[in-house]
């Protein structure tokens, strides 16, 4: 019988039966190879054809393609986040698409996972803020230019519904100027005025979110913090009398009677 080398490790085989060119120990590994260069070439050769039946499998079977989805992505994060980025690079527009679709269908959840991830990654969120501020600047100050009227019209319903947010911002200006220490948000203010149900602590008048101030009780020329351990809620009127006095100064001089607008 006529003998031939194994092609893969050059050993002597008999060619027959079957006309073989590999020996048994490398028969498995050689055309498994060879599989695989076929597979490739298929694939290249019927990526649209492959492509097409894929979606419809996973319009078919769409909760079956997220569960192997988050399989591979618990499994693997950093290689499916670089997969991702890679492809991103590869075709942005692509995938700005995809977002925006996703967005449009889902805009409540995307807003609610938005939020979340920006009161736990304030810093991150700042830092972002910064950097695409000054890569979009020029763009920023046309757009501007062209919508100050909308601009405007947008900030004012928004002051409208964030009083206690801009009131706090301003205080805390005001802190800096004269050097004050601490600050506050305005959560905190808002679970101050819950503490002393929304009332002003030196007449008693109820208050809101509109008519409510923040007074300090060591005033900040007097030395006093902005922190919120310093603040209480006043209606306008005791706020503005009791002006930089301290607490006993306003005590003495009728400070705490009811005022016009509580009465």
């Amino acid at each position: 019988m006529k003998k031939i080398k194994c092609q893969s490790c050059n050993k002597l085989i008999d060619r027959w039966p079957n006309n073989r060119k590999y020996c048994d120990e490398c028969k498995a590994d050689a055309y498994k190879e060879k599989k695989s260069i076929y597979c490739k070439k298929y694939k290249i050769e019927n990526r649209e054809r492959i492509n097409l039946y894929r979606r419809e499998y996973y319009a078919e079977n769409p909760e079956k393609h997220k569960e192997y989805c988050d399989k591979y992505k618990n499994k693997n994060p950093e290689a499916y986040s670089a997969k991702r980025r890679k492809n991103y690079e590869n075709d942005p527009d692509k995938y700005r698409g995809y977002a925006i679709v996703y967005y449009n269908n889902n805009t409540e959840k995307c807003i609610a996972n938005s939020r979340n991830w920006e009161k736990e990654n304030p810093e991150r969120k700042k830092e972002l803020n910064r950097k695409s501020y000054w890569k979009n600047r020029q763009h920023a100050l046309e757009y501007r230019e062209k919508n100050k009227e909308k601009i405007a019209k947008r900030r004012k319903i928004w002051v409208k519904k964030n009083l206690i947010h801009v009131r706090t911002k301003v205080e805390e200006r005001r802190a800096m100027k004269m050097n004050a220490d601490g600050s506050y948000t305005a959560e905190e203010f808002i679970k101050l005025c819950n503490y002393y149900n929304w009332t002003c602590l030196y007449c008693g008048k109820k208050l809101d979110e509109i008519t409510v101030t923040a007074d300090h009780v060591t005033p900040l020329s007097k030395g006093g913090s902005n922190y919120i351990e310093n603040i209480v809620p006043a209606c306008l009127h005791c706020n503005v009398s009791k002006n930089n006095k301290s607490i006993l100064s306003f005590m003495i001089n009728g400070g705490f009677k009811p005022c016009a607008q509580a009465a």
